[in-house]
């Protein structure tokens, strides 16, 4: 799909930088006051909690990523593995006081059909650092969007903040796809009389399945916040909650 170098070319133009190191697209510290501080490879590898909330987002399928979360993250193998699968429903699982989430959203650089093949994102959170990974020729405008909130000092300033914050980007990205369908459908429905029954029920059935497909993937996102609300982690505040809480509402509608 090519999304990738898409994005890159839009985020040079905000003075944001991804992709220069193998496997890392990018990697800051957050500072706790709605600003974040950028890392390379090594200062990531050397980062210590007493630095602030780590985010670190990586590149699924490049081996320096790969051996980073193995070998580096202090991750269990089973949590690791299951954060590098290829394909994953959308599901959230407590481990301790961790969270493993794969939410899935819109992939800014596809067009036409491919817009509706929701994407993973893989995710691990604890009170410390965010781990997040992607496709390489994937593009998420949400992780876009709050790269440049931290840039002006406006981002999150916990690792829950950024957590439902990337949750509720990710949800306002699939809202103008779902918007498009819907009015394919008010489309359909003043042109019936004028289309003979064959078109009629082959446009039909194309947005049922077109529907059907989103519905896989909403659905289950759904239920996995759902299921977030009333988890008890130490890192997601009152707040965070709230905010939560209106992001499923989001999907939900």
């Amino acid at each position: 799909m090519g999304a990738s170098p898409k994005g890159d070319r839009m985020d040079e133009q905000r003075g944001l930088k991804y992709g220069e190191l193998p496997g890392l697209r990018f990697a800051c510290v957050l500072d706790g006051r709605g600003g974040a501080r950028n890392l390379g490879w090594e200062e990531a590898r050397h980062w210590q909690t007493s630095q602030g909330v780590l985010w670190i987002h990586l590149e699924r399928g490049v081996p320096e990523a790969h051996r980073w979360l193995l070998e580096e993250s202090g991750i269990n193998p089973g949590m690791c593995e299951a954060m590098l699968a290829a394909e994953s429903r959308p599901r959230i699982e407590d481990v301790e006081d961790a969270l493993l989430a794969v939410p899935r959203g819109v992939n800014a650089g596809a067009t036409g059909r491919d817009a509706l093949d929701l994407i993973p994102l893989h995710m691990w959170i604890d009170a410390n650092r965010v781990i997040s990974l992607r496709e390489k020729d994937h593009f998420l405008l949400a992780l876009r969007d709050i790269r440049e909130a931290l840039a002006i000092g406006k981002g999150p300033t916990t690792s829950g903040d950024l957590f439902v914050r990337i949750a509720d980007k990710l949800v306002r990205d699939v809202e103008p796809v779902l918007a498009a369908l819907d009015d394919e459908v008010d489309n359909l429905d003043d042109q019936l009389r004028e289309l003979d029954s064959e078109t009629a029920r082959h446009r039909l059935g194309d947005l049922r399945r077109r529907s059907i497909h989103l519905r896989r993937y909403l659905a289950p996102q759904r239920e996995a916040l759902f299921r977030l609300q009333v988890e008890e982690m130490p890192w997601l505040g009152r707040r965070d909650k709230i905010h939560l809480r209106e992001v499923t509402d989001k999907v939900l509608r």
